[in-house]
């Protein structure tokens, strides 16, 4: 059996090297196909499929979320609270481990100034349920009993993590000891976490992420470091922030966990009856998360993978009608072996010999398309700068893929060069040789099928290019250009809503006295991110709290600071930003709803979130409070009446607003130098950043469907030259009966056009059903767009006639005597 396979590779390696450019042509469309295809599921692999880095024995962890009936559907809540993690922490004959960690964002001051940065509140036990390993000093220790928040436990102490401490502390091996400011609290370094050790999370793989894990403080700490997801009480039963974490008991099968959740549950309801009836808890892996059931890889793999197996299918198509021309001119040889006792099965393993070998060397070139996909996406600011490696998982893909491709794009070519009747090849002389009518059809139903694939990558493409420049050029109501957003956290530092009241106040008296800073307001929330809403009603007469508004919280001058039109009345004054002002303004939309037809200047409405009765001195132009969605009503109320510790200054500036970022950080360094600045940015990367998905979106089907239209366009180059080659002594005839160069080009060209249209016309159907599906993550533009089918259609009319212009001048340069002679 060993002899018989070297025997069939040396004869395929034989085989592939008569035929170079064959060869050569079928491997690099196969490294192209198979590069996308190993490329995205290296992505894959590294945020699903692997196990979190530093984690031991993962299989045997488990996270809970709390499941509510919402009508007819139920509603996940993955975050516990303290008093539901307890009901977990009185069963250890299921659990040999029960922790638990919450998101953190804080002010980290280790010697260079202070930098925002992200992080986790853990129980002490966290790590040793997590089964992870210090990469210097220790790491929490859970032995004082300091899993419930009152128990004390590690205070006063702070875990780093290594991309942490090797980026921003240069590695310092004399980090032990030493001592980090953490949200105003000086706390020791007591470990460094092993290098990619992230937690719970697989987040930090995207390399460059904007706050990628830096470290760990105890649970013990959290009323000083002051989580913003865990007030007002980090304690209560209200505060759902913690994401649970199990480590099963040793030998006890994940069945027998599930089945003894309802009986928690059960507990869970007789402690908290009223804010947990009905609650059920469910189960799930780190990765996937609770509620997911077993179908969720398999269905993550499917999806993700479905685009860059359709642009494998595009390189098969390719290959496979590569292969057929290649055969069809060795049938006289391969009619030759069978003449003189070859067998069919026989040859059949020589021809997927070779097609095997070609696809074995187009996955090598595919690996190698993998390892630079992460330098391509960089070059195009697409952010997924993976911090992936090609392990064994990644290389058994690339081998399955290759051999599957290899019998995919060979099978059926062989299959079809195997079944001639030997005789009639040999016997019919020369003519034999030009291959069959059904050869030629599958070879035409090949270039089709690319067509069509790379017309549906290439629309999907185009509808998300639209889709990113309506929210470019859509009117937010708002003059974006020369206005610049400074984005601050005073809780951070744990400020007094008096002291934070008075910072703001000397930020923006400061800021207004600076030189190229002409409008300077305070606002809750930064433009197009959204707005908390209430009920309202007109104070007058019957209370009907009916008209749910949007509220916006905003100093004076936020208005003018932002281009919004004042239509009647005023805006609001530094005389209005005191406490209980009384005094509202009202946008357009919300005057059609409270008081249709009218102009409401002097007007009450009455807030039923406290009964508060507010006076309307002013109407302003609608604008729009998310970029997704069409201008709504707002309620403009005064800064100071909802103080929050999280604001954004809105600055519009006199020059570039990039200009005077330096200024405004600088400002604040001085007012107080431990705070740091969450964000500061011109408004317009506000838009850009919010459009990130459909620039993802477009760059990244489009690269697809470039790959899949050149693809398309080789094998539409391959099949036309196949075809002048079989109609050589036709197109002498033709030529010689007094047919001119420009006809015999015509009938090429159409012969091409043909092939082209009805792949567009099965592509613009494939495209309309599942632009259709996409209409929800569409902005601003149609499924049906025109612009984009047309300038697609266009685009691949234009590489079809590209494609088959070189075949159709050679049969246009044909000498008519020498073609009917039987020479090309």
């Amino acid at each position: 059996m060993a002899h018989l396979l070297i025997k069939h590779l040396r004869y395929a390696m034989r085989s592939i090297r008569s035929a170079p450019v064959a060869s050569l042509t079928m491997v690099l469309s196969l490294a192209l196909g198979m590069g996308v295809t190993s490329t995205a599921f290296s992505i894959l692999n590294a945020m699903a499929l692997k196990g979190l880095p530093g984690v031991t024995d993962q299989d045997r962890l488990v996270t809970f979320a709390l499941s509510f009936r919402d009508g007819e559907r139920r509603i996940h809540h993955a975050r516990f609270s303290w008093p539901d993690l307890e009901v977990l922490r009185r069963h250890p004959e299921l659990f040999a481990e029960v922790a638990a960690a919450g998101p953190l964002e804080v002010a980290v001051d280790a010697g260079a100034g202070s930098e925002l940065v992200a992080g986790e509140v853990v129980t002490t036990n966290y790590f040793r349920a997590l089964g992870a390993r210090p990469a210097l000093g220790r790491l929490f220790d859970a032995g004082g009993g300091g899993v419930p928040p009152e128990s004390g436990g590690e205070e006063g102490t702070v875990v780093l993590s290594y991309r942490y401490w090797q980026g921003r502390l240069g590695g310092d091996s004399e980090i032990l000891g030493r001592t980090v400011e953490v949200n105003g609290q000086v706390l020791e370094v007591i470990g460094v976490a092993e290098e990619g050790f992230t937690g719970m999370t697989a987040e930090d793989v995207i390399e460059g992420a904007r706050m990628p894990m830096a470290l760990w403080v105890s649970l013990s700490m959290v009323d000083v470091i002051h989580p913003f997801w865990a007030r007002p009480d980090p304690k209560a039963l209200e505060a759902r922030w913690l994401r649970p974490l199990v480590r099963l008991e040793d030998g006890l099968p994940l069945e027998t966990m599930a089945a003894a959740l309802p009986l928690l549950a059960g507990e869970l309801e007789r402690a908290y009856p009223e804010s947990r009836s009905g609650a059920v808890i469910v189960h799930g892996d780190l990765i996937f998360g609770p509620g997911a059931g077993s179908w969720r890889p398999t269905l993550t793999v499917l999806g993700f993978m479905v685009v860059p197996v359709l642009v494998l299918l595009v390189a098969c198509a390719n290959a496979a009608n590569v292969l057929l021309a290649r055969n069809a001119s060795r049938r006289r040889e391969l009619a030759v072996r069978k003449a003189l006792g070859g067998s069919r099965a026989a040859i059949l393993r020589q021809l997927l010999a070779e097609s095997g070998i070609l696809a074995l060397a187009a996955g090598s070139g595919g690996l190698l398309v993998a390892l630079g996909a992460g330098r391509i996406a960089a070059l195009f600011s697409m952010h997924l700068s993976m911090a992936v490696a090609l392990d064994w998982r990644v290389f058994a893909f690339v081998l399955a893929c290759s051999l599957i491709t290899g019998l995919v794009f060979g099978l059926v070519p062989a299959l079809r060069a195997t079944r001639e009747d030997p005789g009639g090849l040999l016997s019919g002389g020369s003519r034999g040789a030009i291959g069959s009518r059904d050869d030629s059809r599958l070879r035409d139903g090949l270039v089709v099928a690319q067509v069509a694939l790379g017309l549906l990558l290439l629309v999907a493409s185009g509808l998300f290019v639209r889709s990113a420049q309506h929210g470019l050029t859509v009117d937010t109501g708002m003059d974006e250009d020369r206005l610049l957003l400074l984005s601050l956290d005073l809780d951070l530092l744990g400020y007094e809503a008096s002291e934070g009241a008075a910072f703001y106040d000397r930020l923006v008296t400061t800021l207004r006295s600076t030189p190229g800073l002409e409008e300077v307001a305070l606002a809750a929330l930064p433009p197009l991110s959204g707005s908390p809403s209430m009920r309202v009603a007109p104070a007058e007469g019957q209370e009907d709290y009916g008209a749910v508004i949007s509220v916006a919280s905003v100093g004076d001058g936020l208005l003018e600071a932002v281009g919004i039109e004042l239509l009647a009345g005023r805006t609001l004054t530094a005389a209005d930003v005191g406490e209980d002002s009384g005094v509202a303004i009202l946008n357009r939309a919300a005057v059609e709803r409270l008081w249709p037809g009218e102009v409401p200047l002097g007007r009450h409405l009455r807030l039923q979130e406290g009964g508060r009765v507010l006076e309307v001195v002013g109407v302003v132009a609608d604008s729009r409070i998310s970029l997704h969605r069409q201008p709504e009503a707002i309620i403009y109320l005064p800064f100071a009446d909802a103080y929050t510790p999280q604001a954004t200054i809105h600055i519009r500036t006199s020059g570039r607003p990039e200009g005077r970022t330096e200024v405004v950080r600088e400002i604040v360094g001085r007012l107080d130098p431990r705070l740091p600045v969450r964000g500061l940015e011109p408004a317009t990367e506000i838009r850009r950043r919010l459009l990130e998905p459909w620039r993802l979106g477009y760059l990244g089907l489009g690269a697809l469907g470039g790959v899949a239209v050149v693809l398309a366009g080789a094998g539409l180059y391959g099949v036309m030259t196949y075809a002048v080659s079989r109609r050589t002594r036709e197109i002498g005839v033709r030529m010689a009966l007094g047919a001119d160069s420009a006809g015999v080009v015509r009938m090429i060209l159409l012969e091409a056009l043909r092939l082209v249209g009805m792949g567009l016309a099965l592509g613009f159907i494939l495209s309309a059903a599942v632009a259709t599906l996409l209409r929800g993550v569409l902005f601003g533009v149609s499924p049906l767009d025109p612009w984009v089918y047309g300038r697609v259609g266009g685009l691949l009319l234009g590489v079809a006639v590209l494609a088959a212009l070189v075949p159709s001048l050679r049969a246009a340069s044909v000498e008519p005597v020498r073609a009917m002679g039987g020479e090309s």
